[in-house]
């Protein structure tokens, strides 16, 4: 329209110029305009180049718009390894539990557990094989993660545990997509299959006199759980659950056996050593820290610790068996205060943290034993509805190893474990 308003303008103005002449100018003007549009197209193009985001363009709740292939490389593991192609297929009637409902919720690179429960000893889980797919168009991503079950819990017979977390840079945020779930033997086999809904959204904080149903107190009939701990920053990650037996291998207790008789600790007689070595059965586990929060300010604890006690007073070290030990369940109580109050982060901290502003402070003033303490820590986390309190114990010796220790919301009497499929 321009162009031809050029033109119009142009033969009422030259009206004796000849059509030829007329032609002339008019093609001059169409490549005059012409140039100027290709010029706005590229400066256009250049602006919206440099101030889009390199993400691909996706909407919230949907990753099908923003490939299936870079949703799954936001994706991080404690140990896993990536292979192209389509996952391995596994039987969909299966009797294996799992540690989430319906949807397993993540927020940042701090990375929550799967747990798989499977009663039938000949179907323990090794290790999983998971593949991003979206959930409303059916998009499969071109990769697959093959992820080994965590080492500290591989002596299980019951319980296997997988880590995961996401970096959400660039994803728009709330992200939810599906991942196909096949947990394998220790052959590598298939064992079953199902497909599960993860939501990648911003952690939450509902404190008291926050909109909610619940702060850090619970309804009556309610706790917090400790599901796991699991260190932050470079190194060799530090991983603990109420599944995990550390210190497994036992230990070993030198003894003498003289003339057929068991003797400890004293040495055969003429002797100024032990002569024999003796294998105990001894461990470590955590295997229950619970929470109720009283909305007046005061907490109630309990622990539960297993350590198995040898006793080499009692064992034989002339025999081939293992030696005696005792059971060494250890039940602690304790009560205490609580208050939250703002938090003294340390310089550059990770980005994960540096948005957080509360910390949790546990005062003690009575247990029934000696168990282990417990002071609290910054509040990353505490959704009532999504169940989850998660505390951060700062590095105070500035090497940001930052310990998260993560807490599910619980019913007295309730179960933590649901159907796989």
């Amino acid at each position: 329209m321009k162009i031809s308003a050029i033109l119009v303008l142009t033969l009422s103005v030259k009206r004796l110029k000849t059509f030829k002449s007329v032609v002339m100018n008019c093609s001059t003007y169409v490549f005059k305009g012409l140039t100027i549009l290709l010029f706005c197209v590229v400066v256009i193009g250049s602006c919206r180049k440099k101030n889009s985001d390199p993400v691909p363009p996706g909407n919230p709740g949907n990753p099908a718009n923003a490939t299936v292939d870079f949703v799954s490389n936001r994706l991080q593991f404690l140990k896993s390894s990536k292979k192209q192609g389509i996952i391995p297929k596994g039987p969909t009637g299966s009797l294996l539990k799992i540690s989430f409902k319906d949807t397993l919720f993540l927020f940042d690179e701090i990375k929550r557990s799967i747990k798989f429960l499977h009663m039938d000893t000949t179907k323990n889980v090794s290790g999983v094989y998971l593949q991003v797919q979206a959930s409303s168009n059916g998009g499969t991503a071109s990769h697959y993660y093959d992820i080994p079950e965590v080492a500290d819990v591989a002596d299980s017979d019951t319980v296997s545990v997988i880590l995961i977390g996401v970096d959400p840079a660039g994803l728009p945020l709330p992200q939810t997509f599906d991942v196909r779930i096949v947990p394998y033997d220790k052959n590598k086999q298939p064992i079953a299959e199902a497909i599960k809904p993860i939501k990648i959204d911003r952690p939450k904080k509902e404190l008291p006199g926050n909109a909610g149903t619940c702060g850090i107190s619970l309804p009556t009939n309610e706790f917090w759980a400790w599901e796991l701990s699991v260190s932050s920053g470079s190194g060799q990650p530090f991983y603990n659950d109420p599944f995990v037996i550390h210190s497994a291998g036992g230990q070993d207790i030198e003894g003498s056996c003289c003339s057929g008789k068991s003797s400890w600790p004293l040495f055969c007689v003429g002797e100024i050593k032990h002569n024999k070595r003796l294998h105990f059965g001894t461990y470590y586990q955590i295997k229950q820290e619970t929470f109720t929060f009283y909305s007046a300010g005061s907490f109630f604890r309990l622990t539960l610790e297993d350590s198995p006690v040898p006793v080499p007073n009692e064992s034989d070290f002339c025999g081939s068996g293992a030696g005696k030990v005792l059971p060494g369940e250890k039940l602690t109580t304790y009560d205490g205060d609580w208050k939250i109050i703002p938090v003294k982060l340390p310089a550059n901290p990770p980005v994960w943290l540096n948005k957080d502003s509360l910390e949790l402070i546990l005062l003690g003033k009575s247990s029934t034993g000696t168990g282990y303490g417990n002071p609290g820590g910054v509040i990353h986390q505490l959704d009532c509805e999504l169940g989850s309190l998660v505390l951060v114990q700062i590095d105070k010796e500035g090497g940001g190893r930052h310990l998260v220790k993560v807490y599910g919301r619980r019913k007295i009497g309730g179960s933590p474990w649901y159907n796989f499929n």
